[in-house]
């Protein structure tokens, strides 16, 4: 993550993170704290965990405790409704960033936790996704982005191939949510971004074996996944009420300069979507909430009365389906 001199610059930034949240930046932080925040993940996600729990004690003064609770209760639900129904990959799919949130992670066997127990595919999927190191509301944003659908319509798709240009060069105020939403969702109109990104950082790549490079005050090595994500995966981002605007700046004018930078956009967007579109492992499973089955003390749902089973994915009526038993 990007956090230059962090012992330093972070703890001073520290003391001004209400400022920020006041707009006084100008009046009263001084300027090397500023460009420090703009291009600093950690205080940018600092402040932005700040703000969000400000706003919950305003209006619901819950405990951080009891916010976790609802939470996990709400995304257990979910994940109950699959019982006795057959759970695929394309079903497990959108939980798989959510169960890696340390807040709501769940400490039971599910019909979702089941697949993925017996699934080589969706394991391999989320330790991709957990070595990332994404941030907790980039993992639900994640989760989101598989569970959603796209009506693909050629009119959006032409206004979405138009606007590529602006989200390359990540001047999302130029552009709308919907446009956004379009690139990250239609699998042509996000191969088209990745194309048009490619031909960018090969044009880079040419100017700095020109020896064409750029100061910057970033250190490369120091930009992981969380600090590009946005710029990659532009999902949920409306330009209108974009929180992280005013910090956006001096980070995107070094990323669009930068082929290690560009490059690893490219490597983060082919990871994300290479899971999104991948086809069905052929693991299907079948989760029984079963009080009169036995569960031996080493199988891996010892204690709940749970079975597991394991069925044909690509069947579709109901056929005879074979236990699953895991010693």
């Amino acid at each position: 993550m990007i956090a230059p001199n962090y012992n330093k610059l972070c703890a001073e930034a520290e003391r001004h993170y209400f400022d920020v949240l006041r707009d006084e930046a100008e009046q009263s932080i001084p300027s090397e704290v500023i460009d420090h925040i703009m291009g600093c993940h950690h205080c940018r996600e600092q402040i932005s965990q700040l703000e969000a729990m400000l706003a919950e004690c305003k209006e619901h003064p819950q405990t951080h405790m009891a916010q976790s609770q609802m939470a996990t209760a709400a995304i257990l639900k979910l994940h109950f409704s699959f019982v006795d129904k057959y759970v695929n990959c394309a079903d497990a799919r959108p939980f798989l960033p959510n169960l890696l949130v340390p807040t709501t992670q769940i400490r039971m066997p599910t019909p979702i936790t089941a697949h993925i127990d017996n699934c080589d595919q969706c394991k391999e999927d989320s330790k991709k996704l957990q070595n990332l190191g994404l941030s907790r509301k980039q993992l639900i944003t994640l989760s989101q982005l598989f569970a959603d659908e796209l009506e693909v319509d050629q009119t959006d798709c032409n206004m979405a191939r138009e606007a590529i240009p602006t989200v390359v060069a990540m001047a999302f105020g130029r552009t709308d949510a919907k446009t956004l939403r379009h690139l990250s969702l239609c699998p042509k109109c996000r191969q088209e971004l990745y194309k048009f990104r490619q031909a960018i950082l090969e044009q880079t790549k040419k100017r700095h074996s020109k020896n064409e490079t750029q100061k910057s005050i970033f250190s490369c090595s120091s930009v992981g996944a969380g600090d590009v994500f946005d710029y990659c995966i532009p999902y949920g981002i409306d330009p209108t009420s974009d929180e992280y605007a005013k910090f956006r700046k001096s980070l995107t004018t070094h990323i669009v300069c930068c082929d290690e930078c560009l490059d690893k956009i490219q490597q983060l967007h082919k990871t994300i979507y290479d899971i999104a579109e991948r086809p069905e492992s052929g693991v299907a499973t079948v989760f029984h909430i079963d009080t009169t089955t036995r569960v031996e003390t080493e199988s891996l749902y010892a204690g709940f009365p749970v079975r597991v089973e394991m069925a044909d994915s690509g069947s579709q009526e109901q056929p005879h389906i074979e236990e699953y038993e895991r010693s």
